[in-house]
């Protein structure tokens, strides 16, 4: 255990942008986050030295950018609330 963890009775001390400024008063600012995070199905590489052509690196980053986003926007539609999920 830390000193500041001993000091406080805090397993972590959060950090807000305004706290060095405006002292104990910047912790009013802290918000807490709620993150959901989706596993998407594994892509698989199966040739040999296919990061040689470049151009199929571009066209697969592409596609895995737009998978990405994809999955990102049908999180936010199911999303209730920004700060409850």
């Amino acid at each position: 255990m830390t000193a500041l963890q001993k000091l406080t009775g805090l397993l972590y001390f959060p950090l807000t942008p305004t706290f060095p400024w405006l002292g104990p008063f910047g912790m009013l600012g802290y918000l807490p986050a709620k993150f959901k995070l989706r596993f998407l199905d594994p892509i698989y590489f199966n040739q040999d030295r296919m990061w040689e052509d470049k151009a199929l690196v571009q066209t697969v980053a592409h596609e895995i950018r737009a998978r990405i986003q994809e999955n990102v926007l049908d999180m936010l539609k199911t999303r209730k609330s920004v700060w409850f999920g």
